[in-house]
């Protein structure tokens, strides 16, 4: 009865694993498509004004460091959210959402958490509790984690990031001085670097 308990409390905590790894892995890509893309965009902006206005330098060095701060703070808040949503009990929930098990899952994790030792405790609680987490564990190996967590949460922002590559593309190809020139500007905003010209 014991092993049994053993094995049924590790195939449990293994589901639930699975399901947080793959909640931090959607959730911090999708953080970093997010940070790029901003990053990239904002920077874009700062050297459209730059060539409509000519930014003095150290305006210019503070456009790279917003823009890079601007970039970190969304991957940084991705995963966080992720972090949090990580949780035994938060994974639980999601899974039941998916099996539709009416909270099942998340009942047999709060009982195991809160009988730690049923298997060893031959008591009313203890043997319920381990039914419990027994019938979490079936349910919760039903659910893969890719069906828990899909990766439709990656497609917008690798879709703005995507954008933002094809826009300096286009612009590499149709004004490559006007890009070399921005760059220059801002990858060494002190440097002896004339506005661009046509």
């Amino acid at each position: 009865m014991e092993s049994g308990a053993s094995v049924s409390d590790k195939r449990l905590l293994e589901a639930l694993e699975g399901v947080r790894r793959r909640v931090l892995t959607v959730g911090v890509t999708s953080g970093g498509g997010w940070g790029l893309a901003g990053l990239l965009l904002l920077l874009m902006l700062f050297a459209w004004g730059d060539l409509a206005l000519n930014l003095a330098p150290a305006v210019r060095l503070t456009c790279v460091f917003t823009s890079i701060a601007f970039g970190a703070a969304l991957l940084l808040h991705a995963s966080l959210n992720s972090y949090r949503a990580s949780t035994h009990r938060s994974v639980a929930r999601r899974i039941d959402q998916v099996s539709r098990s009416g909270g099942q899952i998340l009942s047999g994790v709060d009982l195991f958490q809160q009988f730690p030792g049923h298997a060893a405790a031959p008591t009313l609680s203890g043997a319920l509790a381990s039914m419990a987490v027994d019938r979490a564990t079936q349910l919760a190996a039903r659910v893969g984690a890719a069906t828990a967590v899909p990766a439709k949460p990656l497609v917008l922002p690798f879709v703005a990031l995507g954008s933002a590559m094809v826009i300096l593309g286009v612009v590499a190809l149709a004004a490559p001085r006007l890009l070399a020139t921005q760059w220059s500007r801002f990858a060494d905003p002190f440097g002896d670097h004339p506005p661009y010209s046509s």
